[in-house]
């Protein structure tokens, strides 16, 4: 009988145990409010920083206490702005500014806060001070939903914290609520997690763990997902290289509605990269990127007129092409433009507009258009 009692409290031991370690696991997601020593501590360090002139570790020593956007402290908030000067953040100059314009504050504040408010009227904050009150309202809003368990606005919480809006800008908490709107299914931030991951926005990038999260929302129908992944898998990006993936990846972005989906796999047919090289193919897919206004795809189609592959051979549709994929600002084509201007060759010769296109594409990044310039003796 002793012998039962002890498995049975055992077995109720290990479950308080594990349910235990389950509720760690969910206080370790949530952030918890510093508490009135941590905040002196983190105040206090933010300071050492600035004094010794590490702004950028000021910065994201102070970010912890401005998850909240109704952080009540003075004494963050004068902190917070020395930062904000410092680092000639605007988003947290103009939060800063806004909190020390509103909040109650002791007497012996006084001086710091007025004279801190002159120093940041002097800063270019005037538009976030402007937009603050509203975008503060959108934000409670979408929050209190989110906290009330509307998964939905999982992702408007992450972001408003990327972008500063309604909440100082903190990129950390961003992709808090990115992975918890992915983990709740929603394919929007699955893509805009991985897309963290892979950039090392908020997070140490690493593109190992972007790839699943491609991968669950691409097989879920998530074309922009599937595009993405694609591009992982041709760049070698968290997956072994393949163009075989890449090109299969391309096809489903394409026959999910992506327009640069239909370009890139157009590309893949035109090269014979992952594919078999197929011209018609080509042609039937750059033709519908082309035809819903995507640049690279007009482009292409262009060249392809050009030069005869898979359709009747004209100059002046492939250049009709190009026009199109210049005006959308594909650098490649504004290069090519300018050249089919210089030339006379699918469209009238003019020096006058071959030079402007050739100075666009040179603005635009074109290294070839850059070193025709050089050799034209054109100054930029």
């Amino acid at each position: 009988m002793l012998d039962q009692c002890l498995k049975v409290c055992a077995g109720i031991l290990c479950m308080f145990a594990a349910e235990a370690r389950v509720q760690a696991v969910v206080a370790q997601d949530e952030p918890k409010n510093p508490t009135g020593d941590e905040t002196a501590a983190l105040l206090a360090e933010a300071r050492r920083h600035l004094v010794g002139g590490r702004h950028a570790e000021a910065r994201a020593t102070i970010g912890p206490l401005l998850i909240d956007p109704d952080q009540p402290s003075i004494d963050v908030w004068l902190v917070a702005g020395r930062v904000g000067i410092a680092t000639r953040d605007t988003n947290l100059a103009g939060y800063a500014f806004d909190a020390l314009s509103r909040l109650p504050h002791a007497p012996e504040r006084e001086k710091s806060v007025a004279n801190l408010l002159d120093e940041l009227r002097a800063a270019p904050i005037q538009d976030y001070v402007e937009r603050i009150p509203l975008d503060r309202e959108t934000f409670r809003s979408a929050m209190d939903d989110a906290l009330g368990g509307d998964t939905s606005t999982y992702i408007l919480v992450g972001g408003a914290y990327a972008h500063g809006a309604g909440v100082v800008y903190n990129p950390p908490e961003a992709v808090r609520w990115y992975k918890k709107a992915a983990e709740a299914g929603d394919m929007e931030g699955m893509m805009t997690l991985a897309q963290a991951y892979l950039r090392g926005f908020g997070v140490e990038a690493d593109a190992a763990k972007a790839v699943p999260w491609l991968r669950k929302a691409a097989e879920a129908g998530d074309a922009e997902c599937m595009y993405g992944l694609a591009n992982c898998y041709a760049n070698g990006t968290g997956v072994a290289q393949s163009d075989v993936e890449a090109a299969k990846w391309y096809l489903n972005a394409a026959e999910a509605g992506s327009t640069v989906g239909m370009y890139a796999i157009g590309q893949a047919y035109v090269f014979g990269k992952g594919v078999a090289q197929d011209d018609a193919e080509a042609v039937k897919w750059l033709r519908q990127g082309a035809d819903l206004g995507d640049p690279g795809a007009m482009y292409l189609l262009g060249t392809l007129y050009i030069s005869g592959h898979g359709v009747p051979q004209s100059d002046v549709e492939g250049v009709r092409w190009i026009k199109l994929a210049a005006e959308r600002n594909d650098e490649r084509a504004m290069f090519s433009l300018a050249i089919a201007y210089g030339t006379g060759r699918g469209i009238q010769e003019d020096f006058e507009k071959a030079e402007q296109w050739l100075r666009k594409a040179a603005a635009a990044g074109s290294i070839e258009a850059q070193k025709q310039m050089q050799q034209m003796g054109l100054e930029p």
